[in-house]
C-alpha cells in the first residue's frame, strides 16, 4: 500500500512538475516577447526624443526668424509712411503747379489777340495735361493698393 501511495505521490508530482515546466515555458516565452518590445521601445523613445529635440531646435530657429520679421516690419512700415508722406507732398505740389498754369493759361487767353496761337496753347496745355494724367495713371496701376 506504501508502494502504491508512493508512485501515486510520484505520479502527481510528475505530472504538477510538467504543468510547472509548461507554465514556466510560456512565462519565459512572455518575458522574451516582452524583453524584445522594451528594447524596441526604447529604440522608439529614443528616436522619438531626438525628433523632439530637432523640433525644438526648429522652433527656435523660426522663433529668431520671426523676430527678425517683425523688426524688418517694422522698419518697412516707417519707410512706407516715410514714402506716404513723400508722395503726399509730390500730389499737392502737383496740384498748386497744376491750379497755377491754369491761372496762366486763363490769363493768357484773356491777353492775347492772336487766336491761332491761343489755340495752339490751349492744345498743346491739354496735350500736356493728358500725358501727365497717364503717366500718374501707369504709376499707381504698377503699385496696387499704395
Amino acid at each position: 500500500k506504501l508502494i502504491a501511495f508512493l508512485q501515486k505521490e510520484n505520479k502527481k508530482l510528475k505530472s504538477a512538475n510538467e504543468k510547472a515546466k509548461k507554465e514556466m515555458k510560456k512565462v519565459k516565452e512572455t518575458n522574451d516577447r516582452l524583453v524584445s518590445a522594451n528594447e524596441s521601445a526604447g529604440q522608439s523613445f529614443e528616436m522619438l526624443n531626438n525628433n523632439a529635440s530637432k523640433l525644438q531646435n526648429n522652433q527656435k530657429s523660426i522663433n529668431a526668424s520671426i523676430e527678425k520679421f517683425k523688426v524688418d516690419n517694422a522698419k518697412l512700415r516707417e519707410d512706407l509712411k516715410a514714402r506716404q508722406a513723400f508722395y503726399n507732398a509730390e500730389a499737392q505740389i502737383r496740384l498748386q503747379y497744376q491750379k497755377t498754369l491754369a491761372q496762366i493759361l486763363d490769363v493768357f487767353q484773356d491777353n492775347c489777340k492772336d487766336p491761332d496761337l491761343v489755340e495752339d496753347v490751349v492744345c498743346v496745355a491739354l496735350e500736356c495735361e493728358s500725358e501727365a494724367k497717364a503717366l500718374l495713371a501707369a504709376a499707381e496701376a504698377s503699385a496696387p493698393g499704395l
